[in-house]
């Protein structure tokens, strides 16, 4: 009921129109912000943020939207100063991505130096919504395809520990496209890195590069003998040959293609092998991978059917 009645007062500003703006104006001033319980916002792994709130997270993305809605020079122009002064990742990367449906690349370099200020000077995380913001502001510069931090983010990807940051992880493997191969493949053999959780998202990496990529076939040859991934993280892994890499599943390119048949020729070479076979976990990953790219090929080269 409440968050009823919160949907309700957030329409009305909408309905009011630019009448609305000098309120919304002054309670953005204040640097205020409340989270809603039933806010949900999705895409903080990949650093992306919806634009369109069915709930919003929190009251200043919920005006953030209504501003969008009411649209104009002057909502424009008030989501543009917030741009400029916020402190939180979160809202940098829907603002970027509000301002650029609004008006195409006209505030591209201010939200590409805001991102770049914040990943320099981190703000202390207050709350829930910011505990994604680095994924956040790597994800608006991969959004605006600038690879000005890729020294930057290569440096932050291991820690001394061994620990795996995944924001640069994820922002490297969308600003090098397959030369990150050759990154995660020298992360992956360094010593330090023994744990689990980042040496899985390692292999996910090359994963998408399987069949085509020879280091990348290295890279999962030495993980399914990896005793660190052993159990659920390896078959996932290994099930997930069947769509890491391939562009369109359904009806798939030429080069999804040459994709799928090199993986598929892999399957059948490991469902010949005695580890894989006395290897519960991969047995299954690696069946149930083969069945589905064997369907891939089959349903490629079937006939079309006959047009009523």
């Amino acid at each position: 009921r409440q968050m009823k009645r919160i949907l309700h007062e957030f329409e009305s500003l909408v309905d009011a129109g630019e009448a609305a703006l000098p309120a919304i104006r002054a309670f953005l001033a204040r640097n205020e912000d409340f989270e809603f319980q039933g806010g949900v916002l999705k895409g903080s792994r990949d650093g992306n943020v919806p634009t369109d709130f069915l709930t919003p997270p929190s009251l200043r993305l919920g005006l953030f939207d209504a501003l969008r809605r009411i649209g104009g020079g002057q909502a424009e122009a008030m989501l543009a100063d917030v741009l400029k002064t916020t402190a939180r990742g979160v809202e940098v990367a829907y603002l970027a991505r509000v301002l650029q449906e609004i008006a195409p690349n006209k505030h591209r370099d201010a939200a590409i130096a805001a991102a770049k200020d914040l990943l320099a000077n981190p703000v202390a995380e207050a709350a829930a919504l910011d505990k994604n913001d680095r994924n956040y502001l790597y994800g608006v510069l991969a959004f605006f395809n600038d690879s000005s931090q890729v020294a930057v983010a290569q440096g932050q990807l291991l820690a001394a520990s061994g620990s795996l940051d995944r924001a640069a992880l994820k922002y490297l493997e969308r600003s090098m496209g397959e030369q990150v191969v050759s990154l995660v493949a020298q992360a992956y053999q360094d010593p330090r890195v023994t744990d689990p959780a980042a040496k899985e998202p390692l292999v996910r990496s090359a994963l998408a590069f399987v069949g085509a990529n020879d280091q990348a076939l290295q890279v999962f040859g030495q993980a399914v003998r990896d005793p660190a991934l052993q159990g659920e993280p390896i078959r996932n892994l290994v099930e997930d040959l069947n769509q890491d890499g391939i562009r369109n599943e359904k009806q798939p390119t030429p080069e999804d293609l040459k994709l799928i048949a090199n993986r598929y020729a892999l399957t059948q070479r490991y469902l010949q092998q005695d580890f894989v076979l006395n290897n519960k976990a991969l047995l299954e990953g690696f069946r149930e991978a083969d069945k589905d790219l064997r369907n891939m090929l089959q349903r490629a080269s079937a006939p079309p059917k006959p047009k009523p």
